[in-house]
């Protein structure tokens, strides 16, 4: 009897580590691309997921502070350099690029940077996107002008709401919030040189169980639904 016990209390305790998520963190630009992804991959391979979105310095706060994850995702390598210098995540991929640009309400009827008024939208100063912006306003002789009226967002998709709903008049965002969005239009695309380069990466995090998660987001599969929200591989950043 008490071994049958013994027996029926170790499938339970496996069954019950097996229904245990994988826990992806990743920065707020991701979400939308990556949640069909995961419940796919879910469906396929057994595993539930659990994904937590925010600003990529957010996330770093929480895993500094023991939040559980088994992958990271971040919108730049220094933050994941961080992360990996500080023993919180290991062995990152560079896993995709992103593109920079301006947007306005789709039905702004300014047509030209000149004509921009009212206060226009940037991620904070210590978030990715909010640096790429200040980097590439001020590459294109932009930011004498326009940073006086710059309102500040805690990730890129606040900023992305805020000109969405028309509160304010700009904001710049990545390439692939405006990606195929209705409710945004394309006032300017940021040239490449004019910033870092956007790089998002990938890691798993010390004894993490992904139960190869981050080997199937670098599969063909997960790449083209990722380029079809678009973002660009890792090897053909702009």
């Amino acid at each position: 009897m008490l071994l049958l016990a013994a027996i029926a209390c170790t499938l339970s305790c496996t069954r019950a580590l097996s229904e245990e998520p994988v826990r992806v963190y990743a920065a707020a630009s991701l979400g939308p691309a990556l949640t069909p992804l995961l419940e796919a991959w879910s469906q396929d391979s057994g595993h539930p997921t659990a994904l937590s979105t925010a600003s990529t310095p957010r996330i770093v706060s929480q895993l500094q502070s023991g939040a559980p994850a088994d992958l990271v995702l971040t919108a730049d390598t220094t933050w994941m350099q961080l992360l990996v210098d500080n023993g919180w995540a290991q062995s990152p991929v560079h896993l995709l690029s992103n593109t920079l640009v301006l947007v306005v309400p789709a039905d702004s009827p300014v047509q030209a940077l000149a004509e921009l008024q009212g206060p226009i939208a940037l991620a904070g100063e210590q978030v990715p996107a909010g640096r790429y912006a200040e980097q590439a306003l001020r590459a294109e002789g932009l930011w004498a002008s326009l940073s006086p009226r710059a309102r500040r967002g805690d990730n890129v998709r606040t900023v992305l709401a805020w000109v969405s709903r028309g509160q304010v008049s700009a904001a710049v965002v990545y390439g692939t919030d405006a990606h195929n969005n209705s409710k945004v239009r394309v006032l300017h695309r940021f040239a490449p040189e004019s910033h870092s380069p956007i790089e998002i990466w990938a890691a798993s995090t010390p004894d993490a169980q992904d139960f190869g998660l981050l080997r199937a987001l670098s599969e063909p599969t997960a790449q083209t639904h990722l380029t079809t929200a678009g973002f660009s591989p890792a090897a053909s950043a702009p």
